[in-house]
């Protein structure tokens, strides 16, 4: 096993990306600020508890950070789980209700439509269940793992819309 060296050199999977191409064909180089911008549609609202709006924010930076240990995306995706399973446990009062107890109750409430029930009921909780037993490291590619936390994000947003502040 090696020792870590500091400051952790960009993962040589990630080195081979590209942020896009210029308007003359050259390739444009991904960065960490690039890439980190690719987490800006990840919407935390305001009315978001503190302590789930801390987990979504340890999500992307665990996402940002597999720019240099590319396996942190996966473990980005656990850590979004983590943060669903806690976000419907503050919003449905319900903290030792189980994932898939928790989707199914808030599904039952309104508070997920059927797209993002059909979408967590099957695959949040296998994933997850996935993850909590695992025997080695899954990597999941860069390209899987946004849209999984893009759609916790989203999930959890709806959770907690913004208000609107407008009166008169």
């Amino acid at each position: 096993m090696r020792s870590q060296t500091f400051p952790v050199p960009v993962d040589p999977r990630v080195a081979l990306m590209i942020a896009g191409f210029e308007s003359a064909g050259q390739p444009i180089s991904m960065t960490p600020e690039r890439f980190a911008s690719l987490t800006d549609t990840w919407v935390v609202t305001s009315q978001t508890p503190t302590e789930v709006a801390g987990l979504l924010s340890v999500t992307r930076s665990l996402y940002c950070h597999g720019f240099y240990v590319y396996e942190f995306a996966t473990v980005a995706v656990q850590q979004a789980f983590i943060a669903l399973e806690a976000a419907l446990a503050h919003r449905l009062s319900r903290p030792k209700d189980a994932l898939g107890d928790l989707i199914i109750r808030a599904h039952r409430q309104g508070l997920l439509d059927a797209t993002a029930f059909e979408s967590l009921d099957e695959g949040a909780r296998r994933l997850r269940n996935g993850f909590s037993h695992a025997r080695v490291q899954q990597v999941w590619t860069l390209g899987m793992a946004a849209p999984v936390i893009a759609r916790v994000f989203a999930t959890v947003a709806t959770l907690w819309p913004e208000t609107n502040s407008n009166s008169s």
